[in-house]
């Protein structure tokens, strides 16, 4: 969300990439945000075979972030996936609502 709002709050048109720049698999990331919840028994992750068009790991380029936008990944990922599951914790009905 962060490197969204950098981008939509630059002068930077076109396509620009998001990321963090480190690889990480979607299946980990999901493991990682259950086991912070305490919820591991809620997730079964299914490792599907690597195809051309469904690779197992994309990394994006962020060139035109880090240089044209100026944005860097403010904490490394468990960090931001942490300060994610405490907001959701914290968060009244209206916060998530916007009402």
């Amino acid at each position: 969300g962060d490197a969204l709002a950098a981008i939509t709050l630059s002068t930077t048109t076109g396509a620009v990439n998001l990321g963090s720049g480190n690889a990480v698999q979607l299946g980990d990331v999901a493991r990682r945000l259950a086991a912070l919840c305490g919820r591991q028994d809620l997730l079964t992750v299914e490792e599907g075979r690597a195809t051309p068009d469904n690779p197992r790991v994309l990394v994006p380029n962020l060139d035109r972030l880090q240089q044209e936008v100026g944005w860097h990944a403010p904490a490394p990922l468990d960090a931001r996936l942490a300060a994610a599951v405490d907001w959701w914790r914290s968060a009244s009905p209206a916060k998530v609502t916007g009402r």
